[in-house]
């Protein structure tokens, strides 16, 4: 495991370029070096904040890896779920609520992860769930895109329908 050395600041607050690019170079070297020694997936925050400590010290928040969310793919067959991409969904992911129509969900962010609700303009607006992630495409779980019926699909990562994703 990688250790940091801490950076000392001139002044509380004022650190220099060079301490700045030292302690950047440091929390990178650190957070790719401990992403590989996890053996589930690792998910990393989508920002990295340097938190001051103390008056001398800049150091890292803590990484945590996050286990991916349990999907549920075998679902029986209704008409219902099966007929509507919102439900089939909603029913992969075990959530309950209401959404609303596929056109009407807002996306929260443009980074997939494996269960997050992908949507798309496909057929006036449309939703599947995340279930991989590559680097250059995403594959989905989705119904309905072909009537009454679940497919699974895989998109790349520039789909030029995809509007984004949501994490519910």
């Amino acid at each position: 495991m990688a250790y940091m050395t801490p950076v000392m600041a001139q002044a509380p607050g004022t650190a220099t370029n060079e301490d700045t690019y030292s302690l950047a170079a440091q929390l990178a070297s650190a957070l790719f070096t401990n992403a590989s020694a996890y053996e589930e997936p690792f998910v990393s925050p989508s920002s990295y904040d340097i938190v001051i400590l103390s008056e001398s010290y800049i150091v890292p928040p803590a990484v945590v890896a996050i286990p991916p969310r349990k999907l549920n793919l075998d679902i029986p067959y209704s008409r219902e779920t099966f007929c509507s991409c919102v439900l089939y969904a909603k029913a992969v992911l075990g959530v309950t609520g209401t959404w609303g129509n596929a056109k009407d969900i807002q996306p929260t962010t443009q980074i997939p992860k494996v269960g997050s609700v992908i949507i798309t303009t496909e057929g006036g607006g449309h939703v599947g769930v995340v279930t991989a992630v590559a680097s250059a495409s995403v594959e989905i779980a989705d119904a309905n895109f072909y009537s009454c019926a679940s497919s699974s699909r895989t998109l790349p990562l520039d789909y030029p329908l995809t509007r984004g994703y949501k994490d519910y």
